[in-house]
């Protein structure tokens, strides 16, 4: 058996572009995102974080796979455009962790 090649007529295909919604939504958000980023001159926040590193070849639930925990609350602020400070207002951390300050 051959196969030959035979050029078959197509009518002609016209490609519109259709408006898609979820491009538009995506748009106007970041827009709006822009927008209010040009209004936010300062801001004020408060952060809590804890830290856990933990062992991982010990069960999950066995205090012994803990290895280290710190926790650590800051208060920030920022101010447009680049001045910023955080302050640590309390720190706690695990007795085999030793306390560092840094500047």
């Amino acid at each position: 058996m051959y196969l030959r090649p035979a050029a078959v007529p197509l009518a002609a295909v016209t490609v519109t572009p259709e408006e898609d919604a979820a491009r538009r939504i995506i748009q106007a958000a970041i827009a709006r995102k822009h927008e209010l980023f040009r209004r936010v001159h300062d801001y004020r926040y408060g952060a809590y974080v804890k830290f856990v590193v933990r062992d991982l070849t010990k069960p999950p639930d066995s205090a012994a796979s803990v290895l280290l925990i710190t926790e650590t609350r800051t208060a920030a602020y920022w101010s447009s455009p680049t001045l910023s400070q955080e302050t640590i207002l309390v720190r706690r951390q695990s007795r085999n962790l030793r306390a560092r300050r840094t500047w």
